[in-house]
């Protein structure tokens, strides 16, 4: 067999597993698109790097639609940039974990939001949180706040297939992080061009392996509470977070591909970020 059937073969794998997927767990309602006031987003992820992107200058920022992610409503950035959008893919958002810490966390994300946002804001959560009834009872006591779901389904094989899929927003390339979840939501409300800020997914120099082989990383981001994760262990082993670098890496090369065929320009603001699938360009 030769390496060309060997690629087609497991493209023809991928494709039948897709769509095994999305009929298991997709759901065919319509995601709302963003409600944008300019033809240009900016996505602030939560990397160290984020403050020095955006810069001393509120005005210009303001004018294009922000997407927050993760826990930055805990931080003074969030009443500063007051974003219009809001992004969370990780399953630790609305599935009961083990860890009380995140439990407490995530209960204060949410408060958080529902408190401190006097601006209009849609929060996009996949699916499969409607089950936590929490979020929506905390965040209906704010009529500013709008819920949206969007599918994270994960879909890949043909690229034809792939592309109409996305198009419909009945899945998205593998969400191995929110940012990948963020562009690809992006994408689907049609801006013409879509900034990342503070996404610098430079995990990999800061992982390192103890005495007793725990795994361990300095996980650092641009609020200061963030301190706390510092050299923490981590529960996998490091050809684990190597595949899932992988997988994220993948992943922006794909949304690249996706974003031509769109004809929609994605620049990377993080001149030293690890991401090598996008043009690096300072916010306009």
């Amino acid at each position: 067999m030769n390496d060309k059937f060997i690629r087609l073969f497991y493209v023809f794998l991928d494709t039948c597993f897709s769509i095994i997927r999305i009929a298991l767990n997709t759901s065919f309602k319509k995601t709302i698109p963003f409600l944008s006031k300019s033809n240009i987003c900016l996505i602030m992820g939560n990397g160290p790097s984020l403050i020095k992107a955006m810069g001393d200058n509120i005005q210009k920022i303001s004018e294009l639609d922000l997407v927050a992610v993760n826990y930055m409503a805990l931080s003074p950035e969030y009443i500063k940039y007051k974003p219009n959008i809001y992004v969370l893919c990780d399953p630790a958002y609305w599935y009961d974990t083990p860890s009380e810490d995140v439990k407490i966390r995530v209960r204060n994300l949410y408060a958080h939001i529902s408190e401190k946002t006097h601006w209009k804001l849609q929060l996009y959560i996949p699916y499969q949180a409607r089950k936590n009834a929490e979020i929506s009872i905390t965040l209906s006591n704010n009529p500013n706040i709008r819920l949206c779901y969007y599918n994270k389904t994960k879909f890949e094989g043909y690229k034809f297939l792939c592309y109409r899929i996305y198009n419909k927003q009945w899945g998205m390339s593998r969400a191995q992080n929110v940012i990948v979840a963020s562009l690809m939501l992006s994408i689907y409300s049609g801006y013409k061009e879509i900034y990342l800020a503070g996404a610098d997914s430079d995990y990999i120099k800061n992982f390192w392996v103890d005495e007793d082989n725990n795994l361990r990383h300095d996980d650092r981001h641009f609020y200061k509470d963030a301190e706390k994760n510092v050299k923490r262990a981590l529960p996998e082993k490091m050809h684990e977070e190597m595949i899932s670098n992988y997988y994220m890496f993948k992943s922006y090369i794909d949304i690249e591909a996706y974003s031509v065929y769109r004809k929609i320009k994605i620049y990377n603001t993080g001149l030293s970020s690890f991401i090598d699938a996008f043009e690096k360009k300072s916010i306009i």
